[in-house]
């Protein structure tokens, strides 16, 4: 999987890393949980006229990161270990210019 170069493309790459890591927990009604999240808060954006490219991919990111949070709660709560690797990562071809990038990709 290569990461486009075009970063408003990008966040479908990330999401599909984040799916795959965490592929046994993010269910068809989780998935469908999220999207429901993304489009109540599109909507509700839509309304205002706040959209944007930036807080589409903003505001999906956040839902994944609590998404995310709440699995890894649940694994910690059932003693499962979460295991992944940076090699996870450089197969799917993610690739990090600067150290800042890095940090807030982790």
């Amino acid at each position: 999987m290569k990461i486009p170069e075009n970063e408003q493309e990008q966040f479908k790459v990330y999401l599909r890393i984040l799916e795959k890591i965490f592929e046994k927990e993010i269910t068809e009604e989780r998935k469908r949980s999220i999207i429901e999240k993304i489009d109540k808060e599109l909507q509700s954006n839509i309304e205002k006229g706040a959209v944007t490219t930036t807080n589409i991919i903003s505001f999906i990111f956040k839902v994944w990161t609590e998404e995310i949070t709440l699995i890894l709660q649940e694994r910690q709560s059932k003693k499962i270990p979460t295991v992944f690797n940076i090699g996870d990562l450089v197969r799917g071809k993610v690739i990090f210019t600067k150290l800042d990038d890095l940090i807030e990709g982790v």
